[in-house]
């Protein structure tokens, strides 16, 4: 996978995330904890916020922030 994620950035033309783990972690907890289809729309979201020069080990503490929020406050009924 690393090798994936190095090619696509190098033909996008953008570095290859820092750290592959912490992404892959904050994907599961919002997959888990939010939705399935809410965490690669996330991680777009996050990727806009790191191409703004946010560093993405402090985005991904945010992340993580919003979805512990999330999983106190009652969603239900909410459309997916």
């Amino acid at each position: 996978m690393s090798l994936w994620i190095t090619q696509l950035a190098a033909e996008l033309g953008v570095d290859p995330p820092v750290e592959i783990a912490d992404l892959l972690d904050a994907t599961r907890n919002i997959a888990h904890n939010v939705s399935r289809p809410a965490a690669p729309l996330s991680l777009y979201v996050l990727g806009l916020a790191a191409a703004s020069g946010v560093d993405q080990a402090e985005l991904v503490a945010r992340v993580d922030a919003l979805v512990e929020k999330w999983q106190r406050d009652d969603h239900s009924g909410i459309d997916e």
